[in-house]
């Protein structure tokens, strides 16, 4: 698959239901406040790479817990430098 000269290739993702509402409400708050319409997938890429621009191996998660754990102190570690 292609597109926005980028190969895609595509996976199965299984989301919980509350993450399924809560992409869902991102991506209609952005189309309410800026008139752009991103969807599911758009918003799990843009995490995903934003994500993968973080070293976490050295921490050693072991759970996904672990995991959400860490990015949640990440981004709010990042938040406190970056100004909107």
């Amino acid at each position: 698959m292609t597109g926005h000269g980028q190969d895609f290739v595509r996976v199965n993702l299984v989301l919980t239901r509350e993450l399924s509402a809560w992409t869902d409400q991102q991506a209609e708050a952005i189309r309410q406040t800026t008139g752009a319409v991103v969807n599911r997938s758009a918003l799990v890429r843009a995490a995903l790479r934003a994500v993968s621009e973080l070293d976490l191996a050295h921490l050693k998660p072991r759970t996904e817990s672990d995991l959400t754990a860490l990015l949640i102190i990440t981004v709010r570690a990042g938040r406190q430098t970056m100004r909107w």
